[in-house]
């Protein structure tokens, strides 16, 4: 059995507790789970990670009497202190309670103010923590279902609300004053402020108390001043509204919002200076999700959300692109009934990217239902995906499955099937007979010069069942469709039926079904077996009674994993012993990961690593260690072919690589790589001096301790050196007259000519180090 290890973590929700800047300005703290983010202002890239909670952080804030330090609070129950410049916890306060909410002051720095939940009601407690004695003292022990804990200006009142109640506890006092506000009973009111039509989530103050700032439901931030009533608005941001804060200087303010995005605004002209975005759609309930697409150009997952679909990278765990295949006016509902928006329900790619094909609908239960069948092409030059061709209502009930032909069949056609309740099932073909004259069509590239559209080539069906599951074979020779039980296998291009497969009993419905990639094996499921076929004897190999949520295969071998919410399995065709069980909770979605490696030696090509989504959309990567071992090797012998510089490599932790602080403060540096250009009639080749003799792209430059480096004069002429090409330079003696050289450049010189002239390398470190540092 192999041994399958976490390797990566990804992914998960931003923004769990309020963004926290340091005092400088220059970075700032967001929770992502159970770790603490350090982000820079300048870029929005991750610079610190700091690990150490075993549950949700619930809060962060600076120390006070220390700016250089942060407190950290989750439902572990614990307290947790970090130096984050050097990333090291110095401290941990065990209060053996989650905590919700945290405060802290200067004036009473011994003490810490929480709100922790208890363990056996559901009401919560108020209290104190002396971090010198380690004792908790109650400040309020009632069943309260507080929902909020703040500090006044002064630090000397504990503010803690409900959802109806607003208490104000005093500092100052040795003896509990507790005064109560009933929000509901009329009581003094200062001012109201109205412009929100609905739910405020957040509202923050600057610190002199001049303007206010508050954001909600509408996905609008709106910038009060008090004293003249006086509105700003950054309207139309896409999403809910969840938190907000305020810099130390007050020059920038940070949102976080419902779809997983942290917004840096500017103060002076509220306008958006930099946005962090993990899974956007991570919010989404799981019974809309279309689980983890892997996008075959650059191995980006895909996820949907409310008409649209988000491309991010596992791997650097950063934001790629959003492609809107439902447009939606991003405006907030008029009237307390829920807005609905598109929900794509099927996403399928083609083996080389070039093409995806999409499934939205769109039920409001009042007119009629919305269904739509969409073919993208890939755009070069703008690296997106552009529509090609819609079709409405492609079924007349439900469509149950969407995929594009992984090959191209006899006549060099691209296909595409679905299936749907309504019994049949239609098999999609790509229309090339519009072209203009004297062109070829390559399918390979899109041209502009012609137009090409999907149409209907044919339309299936068996008996009188619901069609569950369509799929194509590796070579697409071969279409399987699943009724109930059974399974129907096609020839597409003829839509001819060739065989039934029966074994499973009625009661076991197909739900799912893939064909290996390098043999000839069907994989199929019900949710309560799993199926191997041998399609050259239409018999059944091996079955295994098992939960299942889903399948994936794996392209690099003939492997294939199941998987269910607790735990998923590796087999191969050949026997119904798992090569691979983990054991992981709250799995929503499970794929194999692409290698590095398409075409390596068949040693290392035992598994892929498998990319997990749980329930709380973190991504989990799990391979092996001794294959990527391996891989890391193969690519240091091919460093610098195309093999190394455009596949993704996955590094065991234990290999990485340490950073350091100029990149992690201002990213990697950029390389320049000087190609000798193309002849042409306007180009000279030798006046080309520059040559690609220069450090490689990776060769860290400034790493360098300064107390080893050698002095820099020294370093200045190997440098001219690398980057200047030695030129041959011609002496000529004196006696030569230059009128014979002037007459006929392309003269060649006899042989008495030949032996008076000279050729000299000039090496131009050597020059400058004789003109220029001679003593």
């Amino acid at each position: 059995m192999i041994n399958f290890d976490l390797q990566k973590t990804s992914g998960g929700k931003l923004g769990d507790s309020n963004v926290v800047f340091t005092a400088d300005n220059n970075f700032f703290f967001c929770s992502k789970q159970n770790d603490v983010k350090v982000y820079s202002v300048q870029t929005g890239l991750v610079v610190k990670n700091l690990c150490g909670h075993t549950d949700l952080i619930t809060s962060l804030s600076l120390n006070p009497n220390n700016s250089l330090q942060l407190f950290s609070t989750s439902l572990d129950g614990t307290i947790k202190l970090w130096d984050f410049n050097d990333g090291i916890q110095l401290k941990t306060f065990n209060l053996h309670l989650p905590i919700l909410y945290f405060k802290i002051s200067k004036q009473h720095k011994n003490f810490l103010f929480v709100v922790t939940k208890k363990k056996k009601s559901k009401g919560m407690r108020v209290a104190k923590f002396n971090i010198e004695t380690l004792k908790n003292e109650k400040i309020v022990d009632e069943n309260l279902e507080c929902v909020g804990l703040g500090l006044s200006y002064d630090e000397n009142t504990l503010v803690f609300a409900t959802s109806s109640k607003l208490y104000c506890y005093s500092l100052i006092h040795k003896e509990i004053k507790l005064y109560c506000i009933d929000v509901n009973n009329d009581i003094p009111v200062t001012s109201v402020l109205h412009w929100h039509a609905h739910d405020v989530y957040s509202i923050a103050f600057t610190s002199n108390g001049t303007y206010m700032l508050s954001g909600g439901e509408e996905g609008v931030l709106v910038l009060w001043q008090l004293a003249t009533n006086h509105k700003d608005f950054l309207p139309r941001l896409g999403s809910e509204i969840l938190s907000i804060s305020v810099s130390p200087d007050e020059s920038l303010f940070a949102l976080i919002h419902k779809d997983n995005t942290i917004r840096l605004v500017s103060s002076l002209n509220l306008k958006i200076k930099k946005s962090i975005m993990g899974l956007k759609y991570s919010t989404i309930s799981n019974n809309k999700s279309i689980g983890l697409v892997v996008e075959p150009r650059n191995n980006n997952i895909v996820l949907n959300g409310p008409g649209a679909l988000q491309f991010y990278n596992p791997l650097s765990d950063s934001h790629i692109l959003e492609l809107e295949v439902a447009p939606r006016n991003k405006i907030a509902k008029r009237e307390e009934k829920e807005l609905i928006h598109p929900d794509i329900t099927h996403i399928s790619f083609s083996k080389d990217g070039l093409w995806m094909a999409t499934i939205d609908k769109r039920d409001d239960e009042e007119f009629q239902l919305e269904v739509y069948l969409k073919f993208w092409s890939f755009d070069p030059n703008t690296q997106n995906y552009t529509l090609n061709t819609r079709i409405d209502l492609p079924h007349e009930d439900t469509i149950t499955s969407l995929e594009i032909c992984p090959a191209k069949t006899v006549n060099n056609t691209l296909l595409a099937v679905t299936s749907s309740l309504d019994k049949n099932f239609k098999i999609w073909e790509l229309d090339t007979s519009k072209k203009e004259s004297g062109i070829n069509i390559t399918f390979s590239v899109i041209y502009l010069s012609f137009v090409v559209h999907w149409k209907c080539r044919s339309v299936g069906f068996y008996k009188t069942i619901p069609a569950l599951y369509a799929t194509f074979s590796c070579d697409g020779s071969i279409l399987a469709v699943s009724y109930g039980q059974l399974i129907t296998l096609w020839d597409p291009f003829n839509n001819l039926l060739q065989a039934v497969l029966t074994y499973p009993p009625p009661t076991n419905e197909i739900k799912e079904m893939l064909f290996s990639s390098k043999g000839h094996f069907l994989y199929a499921r019900s949710t309560k077996s799993v199926y191997v076929w041998d399609l050259l004897t239409c018999s059944i190999i091996w079955n295994l009674k098992i939960d299942t949520n889903g399948i994936a295969i794996d392209h690099q071998s003939e492997n294939f994993l199941v998987y269910n919410e607790n735990c998923f399995k590796i087999f191969s065709p050949k026997s119904s012993i798992a090569l691979v069980e983990k054991n992981q909770k709250k799995i929503s979605a499970c794929k194999f990961y692409k290698s590095i490696n398409d075409n390596n030696s068949s040693e290392i090509e035992d598994c892929s690593p498998v990319l997990i989504m749980d329930k709380n959309f973190s991504l989990l990567m799990f391979a092996d260690s001794n294959k990527i071992e391996k891989e890391n090797q193969y690519s240091e012998l091919t460093n610098g072919s195309d093999i190394s510089k455009n596949k993704l490599q996955i590094t065991p932790k234990k290999l990485q690589e340490p950073k350091n602080f100029y990149s992690d403060i201002y990213g990697k540096m950029k390389s320049f790589d000087f190609e000798k250009p193309t002849p042409s009639k306007e180009y000279n080749n030798e006046n080309y001096i520059l040559t690609s003799n220069i450090l490689p792209a990776d060769t860290p430059f400034i790493d360098i301790p300064s107390n080893v480096l050698p002095s820099p004069s020294l370093l200045l002429f190997p440098f001219l050196d690398s980057i200047l090409k030695k030129k041959v330079v011609v002496s000529v003696p004196d006696n030569l007259e230059p009128e014979v050289e002037m007459k006929d450049e392309s003269k060649v010189p006899d042989e008495d000519e030949q032996n008076d002239i000279s050729l000299t390398t000039v090496n131009f470190g050597e020059m400058l180090k004789n003109s220029v540092f001679r003593k």
